[in-house]
């Protein structure tokens, strides 16, 4: 009895084990990628409110403090304009780090196995 238990028992756990290592590929490349993408989209949105680039860019014709002649308008204006651009920059950089991050997501198993094949020969 206790021989017959601890066979089955063991090739049941043997069958779930060597299903989720096939399983693991699919995963890693279905839904894995999706909630990367996902997270990483988000993400992006959140360093976009962060740093208020659409309030900026919305509000760029807007006099500040309400200063309405022609040199207010202008200041205001430029001193907009570096910001949007300089938020720009930033929320680039965040973006090119979230697309190394997804280059990472994608790569990291292949270079994993390539690591693995050239310690095991």
């Amino acid at each position: 009895m206790l021989k017959t238990n601890f066979f089955s028992y063991f090739s049941i756990i043997i069958l779930e084990f060597l299903a989720k290592i096939l399983y693991f590929p699919l995963w890693w490349y279905g839904v894995g990628l999706i909630k990367k993408v996902k997270s990483l989209f988000y993400f992006i949105k959140a360093k976009e409110e962060e740093l208020g680039l659409g309030v900026w860019v919305k509000n760029i014709l807007v006099p500040m403090y309400g200063q309405r002649d022609f040199a207010g308008r202008a200041i205001s204006f430029f001193i907009r304009l570096i910001q949007v651009i300089f938020r720009s920059i930033i929320l680039f950089v965040w973006f090119i780090l979230a697309l190394s991050a997804l280059a990472i997501w994608l790569f990291f198993p292949p270079i994993l196995v390539i690591a693995l094949i050239f310690q095991i020969f």
